[in-house]
């Protein structure tokens, strides 16, 4: 059977279309149940007791030097306006943002790759970053973590995808990319190293593809690396640091230990992709768009730039896992960052397929190969390999749970619950309440409750906010 270009792009749309329902529709259908929780009631408490400006000082003094993050918090969390409600726009607000600049990224990297197949890698990217991602929650539903976190990673994506789609910059474009320098490090500490490394590596890309200096990326570099000591350098972080020192059971500040423990984490994070997910069918599906498009650059990879990119990116991708263990000493990685370094991995990895693709294919083997011939196969390859995807569904994974937590009710259970703590707790000013558990928590969109240690720092925050006595979890009371 011989498949035309219009039969397989209705294949490449149908797939992709199918695919972005599946793993993108729960998370904005779930949005609606995001409620306040954790950290987001240390930001109530901070802006009741000081103005904007001197919560900004407060918390580069005292806690972080996420000036970003903090910032965008203070300015446009409901909270500081006194609102418990209103988060889903917030949810789905960086959702659009993450998956638009992920998009843009992915244009600015392929060019000459056609809208449709654009839509099919797309949708592959994201389905694989999707079904394992370490906790979504942490990623769209907690306004602290998401501006800090995920932000900062659609903010790279955006920056590299300027940097790729204008070598022949506009002033809107130089512009733009200022800005965008300014904002990232501001953010946080693993999207600011991110940040950094793909600025250094490009910087020297172009000086070595170019043989001269690129003054305006020299610029933005040094901006970027004087707003990351800024960041960097915070008095907040020290505290930060020495209180995690405090409650750390390990032993912070070992290097060797940190590298080893990077190590593990790196393994562990890559197998799971493996054994896990369909990340060897992605990467079959992603060559596929590639061949039957025929697309390649004018001018053919330099092998040792590609061994290069390649070496570079798993460098910085350990040195991202060494950060956290040489702070706390134990192996272990909060799955907020995990989430970032989850990304930077993926995004890398098909880089790096798609440099391999364009070094070993030549354009005039691939006009050998018949229109016809090249898109029978890649037909044949995206329905076997695709129905192959859907077959794993079945498989526990991310995107499974946040179905269920959607058509399961246990969403709209937990909203409802938490609604009815707000209540209870406006009510009680000044007393020692004891409250019920979650009965079932959809871990898709809230990452923890608060504990049944009045003297935990959550707990703390809780009733502080609401002006309580203390607040803490009773599990022999139920929900009605």
């Amino acid at each position: 059977m011989i498949i035309s270009n219009r039969i397989l792009n209705i294949l490449y749309i149908g797939f992709a279309c199918t695919f972005l329902f599946i793993c993108v529709a729960p998370y904005l259908f779930l949005a609606q149940y995001t409620e306040a929780f954790t950290d987001d009631y240390t930001i109530g408490l901070v802006l009741k007791r000081v103005n904007f400006f001197e919560a900004q000082f407060q918390w580069y003094s005292n806690w972080t030097g996420r000036y970003t993050a903090h910032a965008l918090a203070s300015l446009l969390h409901p909270i500081a306006y006194g609102n418990l409600g209103g988060l889903w726009f917030f949810a789905i607000l960086m959702q659009g943002v993450f998956y638009s600049s992920l998009y843009f990224f992915i244009k600015s990297l392929l060019p000459q790759l056609p809208r449709v197949p654009r839509l099919f890698v797309f949708a592959i990217i994201t389905l694989q970053y999707l079904w394992l991602i370490p906790s979504t929650s942490e990623a769209f539903n907690w306004i602290p973590a998401s501006f800090s976190y995920q932000l900062g990673a659609s903010l790279n994506l955006l920056f590299f995808g300027l940097l790729l789609k204008n070598k022949e910059r506009t002033k809107r474009t130089r512009l733009l990319l200022i800005l965008l320098t300014l904002f990232i490090p501001g953010t946080s500490e693993i999207n600011l190293f991110i940040f950094c490394s793909g600025l250094f590596i490009t910087s020297a890309f172009y000086y070595w593809n170019d043989k001269k200096i690129d003054r305006f990326l020299a610029l933005i570099l040094g901006i970027g690396i004087f707003f990351s000591l800024f960041s960097l350098l915070s008095p907040g972080n020290s505290n930060r640091t020495s209180i995690i020192k405090e409650m750390s059971d390990g032993k912070p500040g070992d290097i060797l230990f940190a590298i080893k423990a990077a190590i593990i984490i790196s393994k562990q994070q890559i197998m799971m992709w493996i054994l896990h997910s369909p990340f060897l069918v992605s990467n079959v599906l992603f060559l596929c768009a590639l061949f039957s498009t025929g697309i390649g650059p004018s001018k053919k990879p330099n092998m040792f730039l590609i061994l290069l990119f390649f070496f570079g990116f798993i460098g910085t991708y350990l040195f991202l896992h060494v950060l956290f263990p040489f702070k706390t000493g134990i192996i272990y990685m909060p799955e907020r960052l995990l989430n970032v370094t989850s990304l930077f991995f993926i995004i890398c990895w098909f880089s790096f397929i798609a440099m391999l693709w364009f070094a070993f294919s030549f354009k005039n083997e691939q006009e050998k190969v018949s229109e016809n011939y090249s898109n029978t196969f890649a037909g044949a390859t995206l329905v076997l390999l695709g129905l192959f995807c859907f077959s794993q569904l079945l498989i526990p994974n991310k995107i499974q749970n946040a179905w269920r937590d959607l058509l399961s009710g246990d969403a709209k259970r937990y909203s409802e619950q938490v609604h009815s703590r707000i209540r209870l707790m406006e009510e009680s000013k000044g007393k020692h309440l004891h409250i019920a558990p979650i009965k079932s928590m959809p871990y898709s969109i809230c990452a923890s409750d608060i504990k049944s240690d009045s003297l935990h720092w959550s707990n703390q925050a809780v009733a502080e906010y609401f002006e309580l006595g203390s607040i803490q979890i009773d599990s022999t009371i139920t929900y009605k």
